[in-house]
């Protein structure tokens, strides 16, 4: 028999774990590379030396050393049994400042809800300056918390009819719903945190009534601010309208104070207490009170018809961001709306809110449009003023000029459709756009001269269309919510009583009648009703495209009960003798 041979044994060498990358991967797997073994001689192993440089990097890309699991202390049984005495914490360590979980509920869905949409461009006084605020004086988070609830009550009612709202209840067509329960619940809530507010407010400002400390006129301005916000969320417009006059004359006394501008200034003398954002906040307020209120002095109409006029002329030829852009327009846009009042004899106030039953009889109706220069449409609307055409086409010039230096920033942001800042250019065009229609008739007895705007109402429907249907607009025209800024219901509102191209006006109610949300003043539902209510009266008996001047209407006026919800618009059809009064009611 043949025996196999026996092999020799390999002695047993320990593993070598720490040689240099020759050995092992630098990422410390233990996976051999050339599977060769590592004297780990120091400052370079043999075989390192004897194959030369690049054959191996070293030891410092070696294996690094296992972490050695940290040793946990044994705990006495002592100290056991106070863990287990010891309650779990309930609330959240940021809820330490708020005095439930509502009031931090309704604090948490201003900063993620409702703050994102307050305003089109101006956000950052809404999520930064005013919630730095809260820490100085702690009085102003109740407004903020107010805020949160009265948005949150608004999204939850879910209603179509956003006239009306009762400070103290409900309106009378909500009462004994019980799908509103809890909008009523948060309602209340919220007038409580608002109450908390004002009197904080009053306390702080009666402590320091001295308005020259700039501290103080800063504090003045946010509480008249905040203010104005609550009550307009409230459909208390009257008592909105007269604290945002209060605070645009606060505002006005602080910039007359700045040098070089004639009180026209657009940004603070103090930027470090009154900051820029806080300034254009007010700016932007008084177009809201300018909209369709007529509710300025012709004082004030004849002097801010003529504001920026030095800034006008250092207008570049073409803008080079979105802000700057914006910044102009705010001041081309007030100029034009108090020229527009100032040439009205600031008589124009198609808005009216009562908390009084409104009446049905004629006589009521009549006496609403008797002090309305609209209602005599058989002459001019306006005695004639000596130069007042003349401004009027500087005015136009002007819109003109900022078009032109818009123009490609706007064909720029067609380009990628996506930008976040696409919307805000979006709005800025349809704002420009509108101003140019209104500007055009404000001075006509004729309501013919909108006929030749049917591109510049086509832009408008069709930017709107493309502003809804944009990915980012439910953060800002979602149904229910509210916003402190002018956006596309007042120009869409102008279209669909000025334009009398079927289609164009009709695809302007569709877009208002999508969803109900709220723009200062203005809401997307009664806007479509007093839209369909003047198309109906046009084209009551026309049968054909074209709508003849005798048979073309007037608004007269819009006048709303903000207890019962009750609203009501007037508007006259025809010219001369044979002009008639038309009206319509609806809750």
């Amino acid at each position: 028999m043949s025996s196999k041979p026996v092999g020799k044994k390999r002695p047993r060498i320990p593993k070598v774990r720490t040689g240099c990358p020759i050995s092992y991967l630098k990422s410390g797997l233990n996976v051999h590379i050339r599977r060769v073994k590592c004297d780990e001689s120091r400052p370079e192993c043999k075989r390192c030396l004897t194959f030369g440089a690049g054959y191996c990097d070293g030891y410092e890309y070696g294996l690094l050393p296992k972490e050695q699991p940290e040793k946990k202390r044994l705990l006495f049984k002592e100290e056991c049994q106070a863990l287990v005495r010891r309650p779990a914490p309930q609330i959240d360590p940021s809820l330490e400042v708020f005095e439930n979980q509502l009031e931090y509920h309704c604090f948490r869905f201003y900063m993620e809800d409702a703050a994102p949409s307050l305003s089109f461009s101006n956000q950052s006084i809404w999520h930064h300056l005013l919630l730095q605020a809260t820490q100085g004086q702690p009085f102003i988070r109740h407004a903020i918390t107010t805020i949160g609830a009265l948005c949150r009550s608004s999204k939850n009612l879910g209603r179509k009819n956003v006239w009306a709202t009762s400070t103290h209840r409900l309106p009378q067509h909500f009462r004994g719903c019980a799908a509103s329960s809890a909008s009523r619940q948060s309602r209340a809530f919220a007038l409580q945190q608002y109450d908390k507010f004002l009197a904080g407010a009053k306390r702080q400002i009666s402590t320091n009534p001295d308005m020259a400390d700039v501290y103080k006129r800063r504090t003045a301005l946010i509480v008249c601010l905040l203010v104005v916000c609550i009550e307009t969320l409230q459909f208390q417009y009257t008592v909105a309208l007269r604290h945002a006059h209060d605070g645009l004359r606060l505002m006005q006394e602080y910039l007359d104070t700045v040098p070089g501008t004639g009180g026209y200034g657009t940004s603070s003398l103090s930027s470090h207490v009154i900051e820029d954002e806080l300034v254009q906040q007010f700016k932007r307020l008084d177009l809201q009170t300018l909209s369709w209120f007529g509710a300025r002095t012709p004082v004030d109409h004849t002097r801010f018809k003529c504001e920026g006029s030095l800034l006008l002329r250092s207008m570049p030829k073409e803008f080079a961001n979105i802000e700057e852009a914006r910044s102009y327009l705010d001041i081309v846009m007030r100029r034009t709306y108090h020229f527009m009042a100032y040439a009205l004899k600031g008589k124009v106030s198609f808005l009216a809110f009562h908390d009084t039953v409104l009446g049905d009889s004629d006589l009521d109706i009549k006496e609403c449009w008797k002090n309305n220069p609209r209602a005599n449409v058989s002459g001019s609307i306006l005695d004639p003023v000596d130069g007042i055409h003349i401004e009027q086409e500087k005015h136009a010039a002007e819109i003109r000029r900022w078009s032109q230096a818009f123009q490609p920033l706007f064909h720029s942001a067609l380009q990628n459709r996506d930008e976040s800042q696409l919307l805000e250019t979006f709005l800025l065009k349809i704002h420009s756009t509108s101003l140019t229609v209104r500007l055009a008739g404000i001075l006509s007895s004729s309501e013919l001269v909108y006929d030749g705007f049917k591109p510049e109402f086509k832009e408008i429907v069709s930017l709107s269309q493309a502003v809804l249907g944009h990915p980012n607009s439910e953060k800002l025209f979602a149904a229910g919510s509210f916003s402190f800024d002018i956006g596309i219901i007042y120009p869409l509102l102008a279209v669909s009583y000025a334009c009398r191209d079927r289609t164009l006006r009709r695809e302007a109610i569709s877009l208002l009648e999508s969803k109900s949300w709220r723009e200062a003043q203005w809401g997307s539902s009664p806007s479509m009703h007093v839209s369909k209510f003047l198309m109906a009266v046009e084209e009551d008996g026309i049968e054909t495209d074209f709508i003849p001047e005798w048979a073309r209407a007037r608004l007269s006026s819009i006048e709303v009960n903000t207890e019962t919800g009750q609203a009501r618009v007037c508007c006259i059809r025809g010219t001369g003798e044979s002009a008639v009064s038309k009206y319509s009611v609806w809750h």
